[in-house]
């Protein structure tokens, strides 16, 4: 599903895989749009992003309502997974175009989005960034998390 002023669309001249890809539709100054699943987990849900716009621009992904992973400005193609808990969950993509000028294309693109189910158990790797609390927790926004196998 994909929603906002202007929806998201496939194309096929901005991709990661060498076939197609999705990309943000047009946006006036400060609106945004976006692209949303549902996936019932355990899951691990991994994909390609990447940003043309200014770095106020940002493209986020969401799991229900929480920020997992935002990227800005003008980027390359990032690969990214996020671990999908127990149950129904909505995973929602959102490119938000910032308020001044213009810059690269002012979209957002989203490649090779594969679900998968965990194989084993997983260790979950969190990293901080530098102003982060340092109690254990991940505070959302911000954190890194990537995925390895337990051993």
């Amino acid at each position: 599903m994909t929603g906002g002023p202007s929806p998201w669309v496939g194309q096929a001249s901005e991709h990661h895989d060498g076939v197609d890809a999705a990309q943000s539709g047009p946006l006036a100054k400060k609106q945004r749009n976006w692209l949303k699943i549902s996936v019932t987990g355990p899951k691990i849900i991994t994909f390609w992003w990447k940003t043309s716009s200014k770095t106020g621009g940002e493209l986020r992904c969401y799991v229900d309502a929480r920020r997992m992973a935002t990227r800005s400005g003008n980027t390359g193609w990032q690969q990214r997974s996020i671990l999908i808990g127990r149950g129904t969950h909505d995973v929602k993509w959102m490119f938000i175009r910032d308020a001044s000028g213009s810059a690269g294309m002012n979209a957002s693109f989203l490649d090779q989005v594969r679900i998968t189910a965990p194989a084993g158990r997983l260790k979950i790797v969190l990293h901080r960034p530098r102003r982060s609390p340092r109690r254990g927790r991940c505070p959302g926004a911000g954190c890194l998390c990537g995925l390895r196998p337990a051993r």
